[in-house]
C-alpha cells in the first residue's frame, strides 16, 4: 500500500541483544556469542505491522563454518 518502506519503518531486534538498528539494512557488530533470534518488523503508515524472522548463531573469531544446505522441497 506505501510502497517500499525505508528508516524507522524497518526496525530489526535480536533476543538477545534488543533492537539492533532501523532500514533496510542493519550491521550486527559485537553480538554476544551463541544463538540469536533476528526479527524484522515493517510497519506502513496506517500502524500495521508485519514481520520475518532467521536464526543465526555468532562464533567466536577464526570458528566459522561453511553454511550448510538443506533443500526439503521438492523432493526431487
Amino acid at each position: 500500500e506505501d510502497g517500499p518502506l525505508a528508516g524507522g519503518a524497518l526496525v530489526w531486534t535480536s533476543d538477545r541483544a534488543g533492537v539492533i538498528g532501523s532500514g533496510g539494512r542493519v550491521s550486527f557488530t559485537n553480538a554476544a556469542l551463541g544463538a540469536h533470534r533476528i526479527v524484522l518488523t515493517a510497519t506502513d503508515r496506517s500502524g500495521r505491522s508485519g514481520l520475518a524472522a532467521i536464526s543465526i548463531t555468532v562464533v567466536p573469531p577464526g570458528a566459522n563454518r561453511p553454511p550448510v544446505v538443506t533443500i526439503t522441497s521438492p523432493q526431487n
